[in-house]
């Protein structure tokens, strides 16, 4: 999934590209509180393998898990987001690494 990316813009916008170069665009809102990203115009959905997918909850919904951070420039290097399994106590969580 080399080619596979989503792309947040401080304008609101979101991009999903898959790995074989399509992509969809649609709009996000961060709940700064919860940490909640809330999509609109667009479900995210990028296969990772035949039986698992990063997708988002039912309400169109992903938790920022963890930022990471270059511990000299503190940019960020990658991002966790995760979504709550709605039937058993667990998340499934998608390591995103920035290019």
């Amino acid at each position: 999934i080399d080619a596979a990316s989503i792309s947040f813009s401080d304008d609101g916008t979101v991009v999903v590209t898959q790995d074989n170069g399509t992509s969809e665009t649609g709009t996000y809102t961060i709940d700064e509180e919860t940490n909640m990203i809330t999509f609109a115009g667009i479900t995210p959905n990028i296969t990772i393998a035949s039986w698992v997918s990063a997708t988002t909850t039912a309400d169109n919904q992903w938790k920022i898990v963890k930022v990471e951070r270059d511990v000299l420039t503190d940019a960020v290097e990658g991002i966790w987001f995760g979504k709550r399994d709605p039937v058993k106590a667990e998340y499934m969580v998608f390591h995103f690494v920035l290019r």
